[in-house]
């Protein structure tokens, strides 16, 4: 058994203020699979009002988790681990630590590397055509020999921004509202000229063949389960960074902030971008990527792909290489450093080949589905668990047992409960699997408390 104050915590550790978490989560917002996820949303029929409407409330949804999940950092100093152990005991919090160390950030980490590669290789393509578009004919293991390159070059820079972890993130992220702010309005400024205005933008229908969902509930929790699924894995672990925080109070109002701040814009640029440049292509495209490729200016093409670079990379060290990394090192009792751990993540990624997840449209909700089946029921418990800290009913220094069987119990049902859209049976369900998983291992532990609850007052 172990007690929470006997972690040994730095208290020399460099302190985030309300505008490094204001910062900290533009770049996640404005990113290449985020884009190709609203491209996605318009693939399957949605209207661009539904897209709008829908994307500003899974903000908020957002913005209350990451604070409220925060919490535990801001105010006693844990970390992502310790705060596992505290929901799932010692032994216990293995099984979350990996789906979300482990499994769920280096699946994000491969992808986020290809969607900044997919970019770079255009740049390198017109900087040294000699070189990069003979290797364009050149195909391995699915991947293109340019693709190639800008993959492994990519690949490096994340390793070295990893290998200089928080301090080295806030030197990039605090320059990146200024450029998406500059990048993304220009851009749908550009779109809507374009288009013919702004009402031919919420006009506009794709062509993609797909069933058309109309209404607001149904086009609501689809988005809200993606959206989720996107953000899920950095809200599991927001722990690592805000127990670095001044204040919680500083955490809350940043974060918040932030986040909305960034979807308002989120939402009118990826929909006017998407929209306007497909318009101007005369079909329905859904890559961020494809419609900028297709400007005649170079200097603008190169800013807009250098800012979605930028914000792709700080995405990719916030919310997977520092986490997998912490995560590695907390599994292995210490065993691995938090920089091999960079390198032991990096390699896997390699591994698992995450071109494939970004193969068409659909390819993004099936990968958005997994993630967040495994980790929706993990959330669930952690925020019920901050909840139950702040009414006083937690105690953070309290005796750590091996295993807490009431909260690992619910997560297994929940993820059971989430996977459950992947049989053909229920493929009907497949849309809203993190939402179910959330629903059900949120139920499920309440009432184990509640029973436990009940059971201690009858002694």
């Amino acid at each position: 058994m172990r007690r929470f104050k006997d972690f040994n915590h730095d208290h020399h550790a460099h302190k985030m203020t309300p505008f490094n978490y204001f910062t900290i989560w533009m770049g996640a917002v404005h990113n290449i699979p985020n884009y190709a996820m609203v491209g996605g949303f318009l693939a399957l029929g949605i209207s661009p009002l539904m897209i709008f409407i829908s994307i500003m409330l899974s903000a908020l949804f957002i913005a209350c988790f990451l604070t409220l999940n925060g919490i535990m950092g801001s105010h006693r100093q844990l970390d992502f681990s310790q705060q596992l152990q505290m929901s799932f005991g010692q032994k216990g919090a293995l099984f979350p630590g990996i789906l979300r160390g482990i499994i769920v950030s280096i699946m994000w980490y491969g992808l986020q590397i290809y969607a900044g590669a997919e970019a770079l290789n255009l740049i390198l393509k017109d900087m040294l055509p000699s070189i990069m578009r003979p290797l364009a004919d050149v195909s391995f293991l699915g991947m293109n020999g340019s693709l190639w390159i800008a993959f492994l070059l990519f690949w490096l820079i994340n390793i070295g921004v990893g290998y200089g972890g928080e301090r080295a993130l806030n030197k990039i992220t605090m320059w990146i509202p200024v450029l998406v702010l500059i990048t993304f309005v220009s851009m749908s400024v550009w779109a809507l000229s374009a288009s013919g205005g702004f009402d031919t933008i919420m006009s506009y229908r794709y062509d993609s063949g797909l069933e058309h969902h109309q209404t607001l509930f149904v086009s609501l929790c689809i988005i809200l389960n993606a959206m989720l699924s996107v953000w899920i894995a950095p809200i599991s672990s927001v722990s690592d960074f805000t127990q670095h925080a001044t204040s919680s109070k500083g955490q809350i109002i940043g974060q918040f902030v932030g986040i909305l701040t960034a979807h308002v814009l989120f939402a009118f640029a990826s929909l006017t971008i998407l929209i306007g440049g497909s318009v101007y292509l005369n079909h329905s495209e859904w890559q961020l990527i494809d419609i900028i490729q297709a400007w005649d200016h170079q200097s603008v093409k190169y800013l807009a792909i250098g800012v979605l670079i930028l914000t792709t990379l700080s995405t990719n060290v916030t919310s997977n290489i520092i986490p997998t990394a912490y995560q590695l090192k907390a599994l292995t009792k210490h065993k691995l450093s938090y920089r091999t751990g960079v390198i032991v993540a990096s390699l896997v990624c390699l591994l698992i080949m995450p071109w494939k997840m970004m193969a068409h449209s659909q390819s993004i909700f099936t990968f958005l589905n997994i993630i967040g089946a495994f980790l929706g029921p993990v959330v669930s418990i952690l925020v019920i668990d901050t909840i139950r800290f702040l009414k006083g009913r937690l105690s953070t220094h309290k005796r750590v047992p091996h295993y807490e069987k009431r909260a690992l119990t619910s997560v297994i049902i929940g993820i059971f409960s989430s996977l459950i859209g992947f049989v053909p049976l229920f493929e009907a369900l497949k849309s809203y699997q993190l939402l179910l998983g959330l629903v059900v291992s949120s139920v499920i532990y309440t009432m184990c408390l509640f029973k436990r609850k009940k059971e201690d007052s009858s002694l």
